[in-house]
C-alpha cells in the first residue's frame, strides 16, 4: 500500500498541467473460463481502421485494462494454453466511455478459434455517470433538423428545449455546458447564453465521428462546466472511405405558417442547399492517415418589410389636411414658409425614396403611406475540416486537426434604414481552429498524451452604403440611409494539456490538467455607447422656421400641425440638435472624436485533477477522484473600465451606497487591472458507483442473468463559467466616464450649410457619483462587482438502476438531482423606498382625497391631492416635504396618483432635476439610499437552484435492422434567478422579500418524452423477405425509415401586472397580477382557445371582449372592446373579471410561472432508399419531413407581454414553431 501511495504521489508531481476531456474510450477485459479467472492470457487489440496492434497480458484477477483507444471498430483476439481463441469482432469503442468485454474461454486447443459479434456495449458497467453515445448511425441517419448535431442533445433525458429560452440540460443554467472538439472548447467564451444551441465551430453531419453527452457526474477529467459534450473528429484509416451530399429544401414543398394563413399572407421565399464532400485514407498504409471534408451552406430567403414614405405630392412640399370643418385641403409648406429645399436633404434623402404602394399601414395615407417589399435574409457558410494521424511506432502517435468556419448572413433587422430588397446590414465570422496531440506509450499501463489547441474567432457585424460625415434622424418617414457602425469582436482562445493514464492492479489512475489562456477584444460603438459619427436631428424647434395654425385655410388640428411642421423640417434639412459620441483611447487620452471604443478582456483557467477507477471485484467498481479549477480573475489590461473606488468603505455595499462615492479606473482596488479578487478554494470531488450484483434467492427471478443488471449512482461537484466575461464586462461597462455623448440642442442650422457646434468634452477620472448622475438626468448607474465574488459550483447526484432485457433492450430508471447556493446575479440595491419613510401612507391619503374631490374613473384628474381642510379630506405629511410639494396640481402627478403607481411617481420626481432639483437638494434624498445615482447595482453570488427528477430511458442500440431510443422525464426546476439573460442581472422586484422570486425557472419543462428511431425495411438482400439482389433489391431492398418525436410542456407562464406599485416600473417586470382564484381555478382558464377573432392561452370569457362579437367574427374597428384583463387600478370591473391590479404598495398574489403554456408535439421523419453498387459503394436518396403532420405548435413565452394584463392583447397567442418543411439528399458514399 505504501509503494501504491508513494507511486501514486510521484506521478501527480511529474505532470505539469492537467486535462481529461479526450476524444479517445478506454476497454477493459474480463478474462475466465469455466473453472474461474484466467491469469496470463494474451488480449491483442487491433484497430480494424488503421491497422494498428497491441498486446497485453491479463493479470492475476484475469483482466486487462487498455486506456486511450481511438474511437473506432476493434477486433479483441484472446489466447491462452489449453483453451480455444476467442475473436471478438466490432468492438465499439467510443468517446469517453469504457467498454468493458467479458470473455469466457472454452476447454481446447489454441489454434481453434470461437468468433463472436461484440458491437456496442449495451449498459454501462464502469461508472456512476450519465451520459450517452451518439453514434455515427444516429447522426447521419436521423432525420436532423439543420444537419446540426447539437440538436440531438435535445433527445436526451433531462434536457429542456421549451422554445422560450435555449436549451438546458438537467435544471443547468445553459453556460453549465461544456462543448469540446476532442477535448478543446469551442464555445462562444464571450456570450454564454446560447452554450448549448451555438458554437462558433458550427459541427455538421459529416465532420462528426460520434459524440458524448455526459448529462450529470462526469469524472474528474472533465472541468469548465457540470454537464459536458464531447465531439470526435472523424480520422483516415488504410481504406479510402468518402462520399459526396447534397440537401435542399424549398418553399414549393414546405407549408405556410398558422399566422400567416390567419391572416392572408403568403408563405415566404425559401431555397436552401447544403452540400459538401468527406474523404479519408492512407498515406502511408498502417503509418500515416488523412481525413477531410467540405460542407458548403447557401440559403436565400426574404422577409417582408413595410417602410414609410412620402406621397409623391408632399416630396414637393404638398401637405394634406383635413381642417376643422372635415374639409380635405392642401398647402405648401415650404412656399408658405418662404424656405427653399435642401440641396442635401433632396440628393440623400427624397431621391432615394419611392413612391408608396401600401395604403393599409405605414402612414395617414395623405402625406405619408407604407412601401412593402421583400428584402433579402441569405446566408452563406463555409465549413472545412482536416484531420491527419502519424503512428511514427508502437510507442509514438501524433495527430493534428484544422478547422476554417466562414460566415456571412445578410441582416434585415439590424437597423430600419432603406428600400432596397438587399439590406445594408450584414453579419459575418471567421473562425479557425487548430488542436494537435502527441500519445506516447512507454508500456502496457502508461499512457501519456500532450495536447495543445488554439482557436481564432472573428464574428463583425456592419452595414453598406453608410455615410461617414454624419448621420440624419429624420422625422416621418423611414430613412433610405443606414446609422448602423460596424462591431464585433476578436477572440483568441489557447490551450495546452497533458494528461496521462496508469493501469496498476485493479486500479487505473488518471491524472493530467490544462491551461487555457482567453483574450477577447470586443469593438464598436453598439457594443458601449451611441454614434462616433455626428447624428443630426432634424425637426422644429422654438428657433427654427415654424408654421402656426393660422396660416392653415380652415383651421388645423395640433397633431395635424406638427405633422406639417415636420414635413416642413424635413425638405427644408432644418437641424433641430446634434449629437456625438467621444471615447477615451487609452487612460491618458481623453475623449477623442470619430473614434470607436475598443476594449480588451483577458482571463485564464487553469485545472488539475486526480482520479482512480477501482475495479474491486469483477462486477464493482468505484470511480473517485478530485478536480481542483482556478478561474483568474477577469481583468482589461488597458484599464478601461471604471469601478466604484472601496477606499475608507469597509465593503463594496458600502461603497456603491455611498453618496459622495466614486469611480476610478479598474485595478484601482485589486491591482494589476482586475475585476475582482481571485477564488482559490475550488476543489470538486468527485465519487460514483457501479455494480453489477448477481442476484440470489427470490430476486434472481427478478433479475435473472450475470452481469445484466447494474446499480449506478454517484455525487459530484463542478465549478462553472457562469457568464464569466460578459456578466462581470457589462457590469463595470455601465459605469458611464470612457464614452461621453454630447448632444446640442435648440439649433437653427440646415443641413448643406450645417457646422457641427459640438466640442470635446474634458475628460475627468477619478469622477465622483454625482458627475455621472448629472450626466443621466438624475438617474445615473453604480454598478459593482463582489469583490469577494466565486466560481459557481454544481452539487450533482444520481441513483438508478440499469437492466438489460431480452431483444437487446435496455432500461434505465433513476433519479437526477442537483443544487447550487452562489449562482451569479444582479441586484440593484437603489430600490425606492416608499414605505418606511411614510411616502406611501401619504400617496393613500392624497390619492382618497382625489375620490373626495371629485377624481373618477372616468376622469382621474379631477380631483385634489391637498384638498384639506376641505370635509373629508386628510392633511398630507410627506408632499409637503418635496420640492413644489410635490406638484400635485400636475395633470401626470395626479393620473399616477389615481391608479395606484407610489414607486413610479417617485421615479417622476426624481427624474427631471430641472423642475425638482438633483442631488442633496432634489426629491433623491426622499426615495433613494444613494440620491447620488439612480440605480446600484452589484453582481454577486445571490442566486440559488434546486432540481429534482425521475428520468426514465429504454433503447435499443442497432440489431436485426431496428434502432431505438425512449425516454421520459419528470422533472422540476426552482430558482430565484433563471440566469437566462447573458448579463445575469435578475433584479428584485422588492429587496426585503427575496423569497417571493423563488419559483419555477424560466426553461423548465416539467413533462418531456423523446422518440427517436431507426428501421431498416425487411425486405431486398440480406433481409428476412425477398432476399435476392439484382432488379428485386434495387426495387424493394435499402428503405429505411427514421423518427424523431417530441412531447413535453409548454413554457413556464405567468400573469403579470407590471407597474410601479411597490418598486418602480423597470425593476416589476415579473410582478404577478392579483386574483382571488386559486392556482387549479386559474389551470382551467389556460389552453388554446381557437376563436373567428384569433387565437387565446386565457379563456377569453376572462378577457374585456364583448362576447358576442366574438363568436360572430366581428372583430374590427373596436368591436371587441378594449381586450384587457383589467382596466386599472379602480376601474370598474367588466363580467367575467378574475384578474386584478396590485394595490399601492402591493405586490401580486399570483405565482410566478405556475402555468404552463400550450403543449409541444412534434414529428420528424424520413424515408432513405439505399442503391449499392458493390458492398462499398453506394447511392442514398432520402426524403425528410420536419414537423411532418404540419401540427401548428403555438408558443408563448416566459413571461409574455400578452401576459400583461394592462395590454390590449392579453391572453393572446401571436406566434408558433415552424410549419412543415420538406427537405430531399442525396448522398453517394464509398
Amino acid at each position: 500500500m505504501r509503494k501504491f501511495v508513494f507511486s501514486l504521489l510521484a506521478l501527480v508531481m511529474s505532470s505539469f498541467i492537467v486535462f481529461g476531456q479526450s476524444n479517445t474510450g478506454n476497454l477493459t477485459v474480463n478474462v475466465a473460463d469455466p473453472s474461474g479467472v484466467v491469469p496470463g492470457a494474451t488480449v491483442t487489440v487491433l484497430d480494424t481502421a488503421t491497422g494498428k496492434e497491441r498486446t497485453f497480458v491479463t493479470k492475476s484477477d484475469g483482466s486487462v485494462a487498455v486506456p486511450n483507444l481511438e474511437v473506432g471498430s476493434y477486433t479483441i483476439k484472446v489466447s491462452a494454453e489449453k483453451r480455444k481463441t476467442a475473436v471478438y469482432n466490432d468492438v465499439k469503442i467510443e468517446v469517453g466511455r469504457t467498454y468493458v468485454l467479458d470473455v469466457v474461454l472454452e476447454p481446447g486447443e489454441v489454434r481453434e478459434t470461437v468468433e463472436v459479434v461484440a458491437g456496442t456495449e449495451l449498459i454501462n458497467s464502469a461508472s456512476g455517470e450519465i451520459s450517452r453515445i451518439i453514434t455515427r448511425r444516429e447522426i447521419v441517419d436521423l432525420p436532423l433538423n439543420g444537419r446540426n448535431p447539437l440538436q440531438l442533445i435535445t433527445l436526451q433525458a433531462g434536457t429542456s428545449s421549451n422554445g422560450a429560452t435555449n436549451t438546458v440540460i438537467n435544471g443547468q443554467r445553459t453556460s453549465f455546458t461544456n462543448i469540446t472538439r476532442d477535448g478543446f472548447n469551442v464555445q462562444d467564451n464571450f456570450i454564454r447564453a446560447n452554450a448549448t444551441d451555438f458554437v462558433p465551430d458550427r459541427p455538421n453531419v459529416d465532420d462528426i465521428e460520434e459524440f458524448v453527452i455526459v448529462n450529470q457526474n462526469a469524472g474528474v477529467e472533465y472541468g469548465y462546466g457540470a454537464s459536458q459534450v464531447n465531439f470526435a473528429t472523424p480520422r483516415g484509416g488504410n481504406r479510402f472511405q468518402g462520399s459526396l451530399f447534397i440537401y435542399n429544401r424549398n418553399s414549393e414543398f414546405t407549408a405556410n405558417s398558422f399566422f400567416n394563413n390567419l391572416n392572408g399572407l403568403k408563405k415566404p421565399f425559401l431555397n436552401r442547399n447544403q452540400f459538401g464532400f468527406r474523404i479519408g485514407g492512407p498515406i502511408l498504409k498502417n503509418r500515416l492517415f488523412f481525413f477531410g471534408t467540405y460542407e458548403g451552406f447557401r440559403l436565400r430567403q426574404s422577409t417582408s418589410i413595410t417602410r414609410t414614405t412620402l406621397l409623391p405630392s408632399a416630396k414637393t412640399g404638398v401637405f394634406t389636411y383635413i381642417d376643422n370643418s372635415a374639409v380635405t385641403r392642401t398647402i405648401n409648406v415650404l412656399s408658405t414658409a418662404g424656405v427653399t429645399p435642401d440641396p442635401v436633404i433632396a440628393s440623400r434623402i427624397i431621391s432615394k425614396l419611392p413612391d408608396p404602394n401600401n395604403f393599409i399601414s405605414g402612414g395617414d395615407f395623405r402625406n405619408t403611406a407604407g412601401y412593402s417589399f421583400s428584402q433579402k435574409q441569405d446566408q452563406d457558410r463555409d465549413a472545412v475540416t482536416t484531420r491527419f494521424d502519424y503512428d511514427i511506432n508502437a510507442k509514438h502517435a501524433l495527430n493534428t486537426i484544422y478547422a476554417y468556419r466562414k460566415e456571412f448572413l445578410l441582416r434585415p433587422d439590424v437597423d430600419n434604414g432603406g428600400f432596397n430588397t438587399v439590406p445594408f446590414g450584414f453579419q459575418g465570422a471567421k473562425t479557425y481552429t487548430t488542436n494537435s496531440a502527441w500519445r506516447w506509450t512507454p508500456s502496457g499501463n502508461w499512457i501519456n498524451e500532450f495536447r495543445f489547441a488554439l482557436q481564432l474567432s472573428r464574428p463583425f457585424f456592419d452595414r453598406n452604403n453608410q455615410p461617414t460625415d454624419f448621420f440624419l434622424s429624420l422625422p416621418l418617414i423611414s430613412s433610405p440611409e443606414s446609422t448602423f457602425q460596424k462591431q464585433g469582436r476578436n477572440t483568441a482562445i489557447w490551450m495546452v494539456r497533458d494528461d496521462a493514464t496508469w493501469v496498476y492492479g485493479k486500479h487505473t489512475i488518471r491524472f493530467g490538467g490544462q491551461i487555457y489562456w482567453f483574450r477577447i477584444n470586443p469593438y464598436g460603438p453598439p457594443a458601449f455607447s451611441n454614434s462616433t459619427i455626428p447624428t443630426l436631428t432634424i425637426g422644429t424647434n422654438p428657433n427654427t422656421p415654424q408654421l402656426t395654425a393660422s396660416q392653415f385655410p380652415g383651421g388645423i388640428s395640433s397633431a395635424q400641425l406638427g405633422a406639417a411642421n415636420s414635413l416642413l423640417a424635413l425638405l427644408g434639412g432644418f437641424v433641430s440638435s446634434v449629437s456625438q459620441t467621444f471615447n477615451v483611447v487609452d487612460k491618458t487620452s481623453g475623449y477623442k472624436p470619430n473614434t470607436l471604443p475598443n476594449r480588451r478582456l483577458h482571463y485564464e483557467h487553469y485545472s488539475f485533477y486526480i482520479g482512480d477507477q477501482w475495479r474491486i471485484r469483477p462486477r464493482f467498481t468505484i470511480n473517485y477522484g478530485t478536480r481542483y479549477e482556478l478561474y483568474a480573475p477577469l481583468r482589461e489590461p488597458s484599464g478601461l473600465a471604471l469601478e466604484p473606488v472601496i477606499g475608507s468603505n469597509p465593503d463594496m455595499l458600502s461603497t456603491i451606497l455611498n453618496p459622495n462615492g466614486t469611480y476610478n479606473f479598474v485595478g484601482t482596488n485589486f491591482g494589476n487591472n482586475r475585476f475582482f479578487k481571485t477564488d482559490r478554494n475550488n476543489i470538486a470531488p468527485n465519487i460514483s458507483f457501479a455494480w453489477a450484483p448477481n442476484f440470489g434467492g427470490p430476486l434472481k427471478y427478478i433479475f435473472p442473468g450475470e452481469g445484466k443488471t447494474v446499480i449506478r449512482g454517484g455525487f459530484s461537484v463542478s465549478f462553472v463559467n457562469d457568464e464569466f466575461v460578459r456578466a462581470a464586462d457589462n457590469a463595470l461597462g455601465a459605469n458611464q466616464g470612457l464614452t461621453q455623448t454630447v448632444t446640442v440642442s435648440s439649433l437653427n442650422q440646415r443641413v448643406a450649410t450645417f457646422s457641427n457646434p459640438v466640442t470635446t468634452p474634458t475628460f475627468v477620472v477619478p469622477r465622483t457619483y454625482a458627475q455621472n448622475n448629472a450626466l443621466a438626468s438624475n438617474f445615473g448607474t453604480v454598478f459593482a462587482i463582489d469583490p469577494n465574488i466565486q466560481v459557481p459550483s454544481l452539487y450533482q447526484y444520481n441513483i438508478g438502476i440499469q437492466r438489460e432485457l431480452p431483444f437487446k433492450l435496455a432500461l434505465e430508471v433513476r433519479y437526477v438531482g442537483n443544487h447550487s447556493n452562489n449562482l451569479v446575479r444582479g441586484l440593484d440595491y437603489n430600490q425606492v423606498i416608499i414605505k418606511e419613510n411614510g411616502f406611501l401612507a401619504d400617496f393613500l391619503r392624497a390619492r382618497q382625497n382625489m375620490i373626495v374631490t371629485g377624481s373618477t374613473p372616468g376622469n382621474p384628474t379631477a380631483g385634489n391631492p391637498n384638498c384639506f381642510p376641505t370635509p373629508g379630506c386628510q392633511p398630507l405629511t410627506f408632499f409637503p416635504n418635496l420640492p413644489l410639494g410635490g406638484l400635485l396640481n400636475n395633470a401626470t402627478v395626479r393620473s399616477l396618483i389615481f391608479s395606484g403607481q407610489p414607486a413610479d411617481l417617485a421615479i417622476l420626481y426624481i427624474t427631471n432635476p430641472a423642475i425638482f432639483g438633483s442631488g442633496a437638494n432634489g426629491a433623491g434624498p426622499f426615495f433613494l439610499r444613494n440620491f447620488n445615482t439612480g440605480v446600484v447595482d452589484l453582481i454577486g453570488n445571490f442566486a440559488k437552484s434546486r432540481y429534482n427528477s425521475l428520468q426514465v430511458e429504454l433503447r435499443k442500440n442497432f440489431s436485426q435492422g431496428l434502432y431505438f431510443q425512449f425516454n421520459y422525464t419528470l422533472q422540476k426546476t426552482l430558482t430565484d434567478a433563471s440566469g437566462v439573460g447573458q448579463t445575469r442581472f435578475d433584479p428584485l422586484i422588492d429587496n426585503a422579500n427575496r423569497r417571493n422570486e423563488y419559483a419555477r425557472a424560466d426553461f423548465d419543462t416539467e413533462h418531456v418524452i423523446n422518440f427517436n428511431a431507426l428501421y431498416e425495411l425487411p425486405f431486398g438482400k440480406g433481409k428476412p423477405f425477398l432476399n435476392q439482389g439484382g432488379l428485386t433489391d434495387i426495387l424493394v431492398g435499402g428503405w429505411q425509415i427514421g423518427a424523431i418525436m417530441r412531447l413535453s410542456s409548454g413554457a413556464p407562464i405567468s400573469i403579470t401586472d407590471p407597474r410601479g406599485t411597490l418598486n418602480r416600473a423597470g425593476r416589476s417586470g415579473r410582478q404577478t397580477a392579483f386574483s382571488p382564484l386559486s392556482n387549479s381555478e386559474i389551470s382551467r382558464l389556460i389552453g388554446v382557445f381557437r376563436t373567428p377573432c384569433g387565437v387565446f392561452f386565457i379563456n377569453p370569457a376572462v378577457i374585456n371582449i364583448n362576447q358576442i362579437n366574438l363568436a360572430s367574427g366581428n372583430c374590427l374597428g373596436g368591436a371587441l372592446g378594449s381586450g384587457r384583463g383589467a382596466e386599472g387600478f379602480g376601474q370598474p370591473t367588466f363580467p367575467g373579471q378574475v384578474f386584478f391590479n396590485v394595490a399601492p404598495g402591493e405586490t401580486g398574489n399570483m405565482a410566478r410561472n405556475a402555468w404552463n403554456g400550450p403543449i409541444y408535439y412534434n414529428w420528424d421523419l424520413s424515408l432513405l432508399k439505399n442503391i449499392r453498387f458493390r458492398e462499398n459503394m453506394r447511392l442514398q436518396l432520402r426524403a425528410e419531413a420536419f414537423n411532418a403532420f404540419n401540427r401548428t405548435n403555438f408558443f408563448v413565452g416566459v413571461f409574455p407581454g400578452n401576459g400583461n394584463i394592462n395590454s390590449t392583447n392579453f391572453g393572446r397567442i401571436t406566434s408558433s414553431f415552424p410549419a412543415r418543411v420538406l427537405q430531399f439528399a442525396a448522398r453517394f458514399e464509398f
